[in-house]
């Protein structure tokens, strides 16, 4: 197995790749990029702090990953997928990324991650995010509904 830093580069250098075709940047204007950014032509000569500077820059131009904070090694045969698809839907409905469930289930019991939580940890997850939900679409107090108030 390589070494841990090799590990992590390789996976530095994909994330690089992935936000290029994520970006839909060819291949002039990438490597016009690395030259600006990091003063290199190919991404291989690259070094930690050139991967980062790009990385950084990259995630200013839009480049967010699929689904950063999404639960990766649980299976839709998984008894709790179910529970992760729930999380998953009231997250979308609030246009919430996963880092919000995250840290609800950091503040509630401790845990860093969603996949160390229980079923019923993740019940409470679920709890929470269906007030925060109600929360969110409840009228702001001295708000009038539409239509109401106005002058006739």
């Amino acid at each position: 197995m390589p070494p841990k830093s090799d590990r992590f580069k390789q996976a530095e250098l994909a994330k690089i790749h992935i936000a290029k075709k994520e970006l839909g940047l060819d291949d002039a204007t990438y490597r016009a990029m690395l030259k600006q950014v990091a003063g290199v032509e190919s991404s291989k000569d690259l070094s930690a702090q050139g991967r980062a500077l790009v990385l950084e820059h990259l995630k200013k131009a839009g480049f967010q990953g699929k689904h950063p904070g999404k639960p990766h090694n649980l299976t839709s045969q998984s008894p709790r997928a179910a529970k992760l698809g729930k999380i998953e839907a009231l997250l979308a409905d609030g246009k919430l990324p996963w880092a919000y469930a995250v840290a609800i289930a950091g503040r509630m019991y401790g845990k860093e991650r969603l996949e160390f939580c229980s079923d019923d940890e993740l019940t409470g997850v679920i709890t929470a995010l269906v007030k925060d939900q109600k929360k969110r679409k409840a009228p702001h107090p001295g708000h009038l509904p539409e239509g109401e108030g106005e002058k006739q």
